[in-house]
């Protein structure tokens, strides 16, 4: 029996400098979808339709990019691809210094996603290639375990610089920093990225080219479950206000990052042992489990409950769902594999806060909540069916 010395090297100096750059590019991204819709109110004068607009048109821009990115690793390199777009999230951050009405910030909003959307595919597309077959779910639990921490420490942070008069001024310059970092890193290991193709790609545009349609059930099966989610990132602050649990919302998400950041590393351990399918419906029924708790929660302990469980299900299912894309089209396609996959589960999440939350009126919040669960339950009973030709193709 092999060694756990014998395994092949995962932190190699690209995925080390990228694991952590991507930490930066997370930051970033949470950083400032948690404080925009407030900025855009209270600042700009935005009214509450357009501050709502402010967080989608973040995510229209990061789809596109999506569905665009992977190719582009083929045809232009990874290197080109990667400081590209990080160079675009430094210039996207410091653009918002200027921005001073609504339609300029939509605007600045939808170009940043397009550069986060470009950035998060290509930084991903170039660290998971590298990464063994053999550890592939450790490795994508590890290189998304920074997007754990930012999913807490991003929205906390921007609660506690939002503070006084200078509070937006001290985000942007905190969201500078962090592009600036992810940047650098890229820079230290910037000869080891691939460079353009010696000879481009040609031929017809197809759209396989794009997207990929082997991901796409696992993707589906992912994008329902990231639908709630979404509505719950959105909902919570006025959810936990109104049934008088007001400190437990920054709590709530605190709890979700913390599980994370131990689930996302076993897991991907777990899954390499034991197959891709062996971890994915404990976890989705973990995630039901958290939003039945959200949708009940009556005390401050039993709703930060509903965060920890929610981390441990679809903080988990996320990696493990890309590990299975990645699996499905192999290192040559990591690009476009990790860009469709997103695709769909961006998709989700922006989606999220609108559907369930035209039914904040006519259900209330813990209704809404409750119809988001039955978006997970079919998740789960789409990834029964999926388990059999996942445990098939892996035979």
């Amino acid at each position: 029996m092999p060694t756990a010395d014998a395994r092949p090297r995962l932190w190699t100096a690209v995925f080390t400098s990228l694991t952590v750059g991507n930490f930066g590019v997370a930051m970033v991204f949470y950083l400032l979808t948690a404080t925009m819709s407030a900025w855009a109110l209270k600042d700009l004068g935005a009214s509450q339709a357009q501050a709502g607009l402010v967080g989608t048109a973040w995510f229209l821009g990061a789809m596109v990019a999506r569905l665009f990115a992977g190719q582009a690793l083929l045809r232009l390199g990874e290197r080109t691809v990667v400081l590209g777009s990080l160079v675009g999230m430094v210039v996207g951050s410091l653009l918002y210094f200027w921005c001073n009405s609504v339609p300029l910030l939509l605007l600045l909003r939808f170009a940043h996603g397009v550069a986060f959307g470009v950035a998060a595919t290509g930084v991903a597309g170039a660290v998971l290639a590298r990464v063994p077959v053999q550890r592939r779910g450790e490795g994508s639990g590890w290189f998304t375990f920074g997007l754990a921490i930012a999913s807490g420490l991003g929205p906390m942070l921007g609660s506690v610089l939002q503070q006084g008069t200078d509070g937006q001024q001290r985000i942007l310059v905190s969201s500078v920093c962090f592009a600036a970092m992810a940047l650098g890193l890229a820079l230290v290991v910037v000869r080891r990225l691939e460079p353009r193709p010696a000879k481009p790609i040609g031929g017809r545009h197809r759209l396989a080219d794009y997207l990929d349609p082997t991901v796409l059930p696992i993707a589906l099966v992912v994008s329902l479950c990231a639908l709630p989610f979404g509505a719950v990132l959105t909902l919570m602050a006025p959810y936990a206000q109104q049934i008088g649990l007001p400190s437990a919302a920054g709590a709530y998400f605190l709890a979700y990052a913390a599980v994370i950041a131990v689930s996302r590393p076993i897991a991907g351990i777990l899954q390499d042992r034991h197959g891709d399918t062996s971890i994915m419906v404990p976890i989705m029924v973990a995630m039901i489990a958290g939003l039945a708790l959200t949708a009940t929660a009556t005390t401050y302990w039993t709703l930060v409950a509903g965060g920890a469980l929610l981390g441990l299900g679809y903080g988990t299912l996320v990696p493990a769902g890309q590990t299975v894309a990645l699996n499905l089209v192999g290192s040559s396609r990591a690009g476009i594999g990790v860009g469709s996959y997103f695709l769909f589960v961006d998709a989700g999440t922006g989606i999220g806060p609108f559907v369930l939350g035209a039914l904040v009126e006519p259900l209330g919040y813990r209704g809404a909540f409750w119809v988001g669960l039955c978006f997970s339950v079919a998740g789960l009973l789409a990834m029964l069916v999926l388990r059999r030709r996942l445990s098939a193709a892996a035979r």
